[in-house]
């Protein structure tokens, strides 16, 4: 007897669900927040350590068993930092006007305002007819706060920006005038912070330690980060227009984070405009225009940085790349010539690792087995780990990238402006 063309159909639907079943992953499991919003939490990759990070604006901790706990809730909270003995948390909390940094205990609690930029627009009348012809403000930005140790805060600010500096090539002072964002150190426990504002920083020198001087006309500073097991040194991408003031100049830099503190004599530090600001910081990456290299994040060893490029700014296509770091030798003399070319060979050295649309905040797991990263499908920010492996003195991707946190709700999506940290 003949048998029908459909009587192996069932087979083949179990068939198709299986496998479907496997490439999704069997405890590719929907979690439900609190606010009833579902993400898709990858629970197959057993990752030791704990993963911090921000979902529509809210502060989540993943632990290895791929259970989420939920921070922070009604805070546009950004780019958290666990403190050296794993027991605080600093973050940024953004406001319309001016943003915040806070710290609470890194298993949950009451945030505390350490820094506050709130303040008010002031009106200038100089030319006594009554109406305002300028407006300044003493509002001021904190951002991506790292801790230098359990107590001591590194962090972005614009707060310098009505402050002067002698100009020691001309004889006269210039005002940065700028909301150029520059690194700063802190003791948290210091109560003078909260008195701390635009326009009365200049009255507390000694309270805020500059960390980096940034140029005048781009952005200054972002993605600080310290080289683990060198504490002394500090990373972070600059942001600069090329002499024509057209052009950007994106790159990553390294230098001691008592560089401008220990400034030998011989040298007058300062920020300001391209040409006259002089600072300790050492350039990784080459000056070209409109690529951009950035987001610098070490390996747990510190002897790596993962970063990405833009090989052209104006599309959306970024690689995940590798290099080695520097010999510390070099950030001794950070001005000659001769190590400013030094300082460039590692880049030479770089390997790909992948590339895509929109890969950012690269980040190691502490195992140093996986680089993390945020990309982008199906018209969404999803944490994806790629594992790598390190052969003669160069890392590779091993397999292909696996998908750890995905969600299309837009009340639990990634933030993908926001950086993310795992902790042992």
């Amino acid at each position: 007897m003949k048998r029908s063309r459909y009587f192996h159909t069932p087979l083949l639907l179990l068939a198709l669900s299986l496998l479907l079943t496997a490439c999704l992953g069997p405890n590719n499991q929907q979690t439900k927040l609190d606010n009833g919003a579902n993400i898709e939490i990858n629970k197959d990759i057993k990752l030791a350590g704990k993963l911090y990070l921000t979902l529509n604006r809210n502060l989540y901790m993943l632990d290895s068993s791929g259970s989420l706990k939920q921070l922070t809730k009604g805070l546009d909270v950004r780019d958290p930092a666990i403190s050296p003995d794993g027991k605080n948390i600093a973050f940024e909390i953004r406001h319309k006007n001016y943003s915040e940094i806070a710290i609470m205990p890194a298993g949950g609690g009451t945030p505390k305002v350490i820094l506050s930029g709130n303040g008010k627009f002031v009106g200038h009348d100089t030319n006594g007819d009554g109406t305002d012809d300028f407006v300044d403000t003493s509002y001021a930005w904190y951002a991506q706060p790292i801790w230098r140790d359990n107590t001591h805060l590194i962090f972005l600010s614009d707060i310098w920006k009505y402050q002067y500096w002698p100009n020691a090539d001309e004889g006269r002072s210039f005002a940065a005038r700028s909301l150029e964002l520059m690194a700063f150190s802190a003791d948290i426990n210091n109560p003078t912070l909260q008195q701390i504002n635009a326009y009365t920083v200049g009255d507390y020198p000694d309270v805020l330690q500059p960390v980096t001087y940034a140029i005048t006309g781009d952005g200054g500073h972002r993605d600080i980060s310290l080289r683990p097991n060198h504490p002394d040194q500090i990373i972070f991408t600059n942001y600069q227009y090329d002499s024509s003031n057209e052009h950007q100049l994106i790159q990553i830099c390294l230098q001691y984070v008592d560089g401008i503190k220990n400034a030998p004599p011989t040298e007058t530090y300062r920020p300001g405009l391209n040409g006259i600001q002089r600072d300790p910081s050492l350039a990784l990456t080459p000056q070209q225009t409109d690529m951009a290299n950035m987001l610098p994040s070490f390996s747990p060893d510190g002897n790596t940085i993962a970063y990405i490029k833009k090989p052209n700014v104006t599309n959306s296509q970024a690689e995940l790349r590798v290099m080695p770091v520097i010999d510390d030798s070099l950030l001794q003399t950070p001005n000659e010539q001769e190590t400013t070319q030094k300082a460039l060979q590692p880049y030479d050295q770089s390997t790909l690792i992948l590339s895509g649309e929109y890969v950012t905040q690269p980040a190691w797991t502490p195992d140093g087995k996986y680089i993390s990263y945020i990309s982008y499908s199906d018209h969404t920010f999803q944490l994806s780990l790629i594992e790598v492996a390190k052969e003669n003195g160069k890392y590779s991707k091993k397999g292909e990238p696996t998908t750890l946190i995905k969600s299309t709700d837009p009340k639990a999506q990634i933030n993908a402006d926001s950086r993310f940290i795992w902790t042992k």
